[in-house]
């Protein structure tokens, strides 16, 4: 008995070390979801004036979840605090504004959101002939404020990252892993460019991507930062705004549109976070300085304005749409309740035989 017992252990022991491997036998999906997480969010913005005079003509602009597909699409987005006007700008990007002449000293303006977003998850393949072979516009390829691309320090970094690899495709996967090799995560009490990047090694989520994106368009390609929301959000969990702002970049290629790369992210996971998208991204704006939410009004004597951002995770639900994806986790989770029957029948079977011998 104890050496059929033993066996039986051991074999389940050697079946689930070898799962792992099961995934390596199914169809990868590629540039097609594997996945879908439904997300039910709550924001909620409270401007507060805690000073001892009214702050004048404060104007509060707060973005609106905006999709990207196919990997985002927002169902719903329901403004349910009044007084508001919708303001787009030349990005695209949607923002409630509220307009008051004044808050007064010790008062509040408190705005709620609900929205509904759908996130999919899909690996991404780029091609040379899809990353060069269409642009955009020459402002996804150009120099701008914090993503200085033709300055010659960038320029002479993407030409020697161009020079080691074989293709266009080759150059983004090395520019990204340079990207987060070449960093040190630290936070900054402000945003700083691609080139204080480069030069100083060090930078939160805005520089990462900062940098990444002026390599990319040193070399042509087009690229765009986009921001919003990082975390791994399960329901119930309620997130300030300094908890889960993030900013990442958005690759363009003729294939298949705009792909996401995270080179904040791929600190910790790099192979899942290149041209991949997943439930822990979701975009509000896109563009560099075009923050999820902004408040402005008269600086007097006497005024102290605060904000208070705080998203709420309302529902979470997952779907997979990969039926190979299925089979090896449902064979995960199988595993350990045919160990515990086989252990099960095991005690049964002695029990049986020793009441039999009695």
């Amino acid at each position: 008995m104890r050496i059929a017992w033993i066996a039986g252990v051991l074999f389940a022991v050697i079946v689930i070390a070898g799962l792992p491997g099961l995934a390596g036998l199914a169809p990868r999906i590629e540039n097609e979801p594997w996945g879908v997480t439904t997300y039910d969010f709550a924001y909620h913005v409270d401007v507060g004036n805690f000073g001892t005079a009214p702050a004048r003509n404060l104007t509060a602009r707060i973005a609106l979840l905006r999709s990207f597909p196919p990997f985002q699409i927002v169902d719903s987005i329901v403004p349910a605090t009044p007084g508001f006007t919708v303001e787009v700008d030349d990005l695209g990007n949607r923002f409630a504004v509220y307009n008051l002449t004044e808050l007064a000293a010790g008062a509040s303006l408190m705005a709620d959101f609900t929205a509904r977003v759908r996130v999919y998850g899909i690996d991404f393949t780029a091609t040379d002939a899809g990353l060069t072979s269409a642009s955009p516009g020459p402002a996804y390829t150009s120099p701008e404020p914090f993503v200085e691309s033709a300055d010659p320090r960038i320029v002479n970094r993407s030409l020697a990252l161009r020079a080691a690899s074989t293709g266009f495709a080759d150059y983004a996967y090395g520019s990204y892993v340079w990207t987060t090799n070449h960093l040190t995560y630290e936070t900054q009490p402000q945003e700083r460019g691609a080139v204080w990047a480069l030069r100083t090694g060090r930078g939160m989520c805005y520089e990462y991507s900062n940098l990444f994106t002026a390599l990319l368009r040193a070399q042509g390609l087009a690229a765009k930062r986009v921001n919003g929301w990082g975390e791994r959000f399960q329901t119930g969990e309620v997130h300030h705004a300094e908890e889960i702002a993030h900013a990442w970049t958005l690759v363009f290629t003729a294939d298949h549109g705009w792909i996401p790369v995270d080179p904040t992210f791929g600190d910790v996971h790099l192979y899942e976070n290149f041209l991949k998208a997943n439930d822990m991204h979701v975009i509000l704006t896109e563009g560099v300085n075009r923050h999820f939410y902004r408040v402005t009004y008269t600086r007097t004597a006497g005024t102290n304005v605060q904000v208070d951002y705080v998203v709420t995770v309302l529902s979470k639900a997952e779907e997979n749409l990969s039926t190979a994806r299925a089979v090896v986790i449902g064979g995960f989770v199988a595993v350990p309740f045919l160990l515990a029957a086989m252990i099960t029948a095991q005690v049964v079977r002695e029990r049986r035989k020793r009441v039999y011998l009695e």
